[in-house]
């Protein structure tokens, strides 16, 4: 296996395990802070209005604790993906030859349209010598 590969995604576990003991951490708070009170007055047929205020703050932290799970696996997504990829093409891709290959494709090219140049201006001299043209 390469080497950078196995680091960015060593790095980008790392980071995603953060992201998630960070989520589940703040969900786990949220039951506490008023979830598992808000699920035992359901149970004992409380009104909707009370279970509903009782879970608020909980379920304020464990909706906290998602977007923070999505948005630390995200960033390290980016900050991970974007580096290994460039590293990987900078092994693969060499710009001083891809230079090279087009500057001796357009030399090639340059070449054949001066020949054709010189051509034309030959036959453009003999036709001149050849013939006395008159215009009326």
């Amino acid at each position: 296996m390469d080497r950078n590969a196995l680091y960015w995604s060593a790095l980008y576990t790392l980071a995603w395990a953060l992201a998630a003991a960070i989520g589940l951490a703040l969900i786990g708070g949220g039951y506490f802070l008023g979830i598992d009170e808000a699920v035992d007055m359901v149970q004992n047929s409380e009104p909707l209005t009370d279970v509903l205020r009782t879970a608020a703050p909980g379920l304020a932290v464990a909706f906290l604790g998602l977007v923070c799970y999505r948005a630390i696996s995200a960033w390290a997504q980016y900050r991970t993906l974007i580096p290994a990829v460039r590293a990987d093409l900078a092994e693969t891709y060499d710009n001083e030859k891809v230079k090279s290959e087009i500057l001796a494709v357009l030399d090639e090219r340059l070449s054949d349209m001066q020949q054709d140049l010189q051509g034309v201006q030959r036959e453009l001299r003999e036709v001149d010598d050849d013939t006395d043209f008159e215009f009326d």
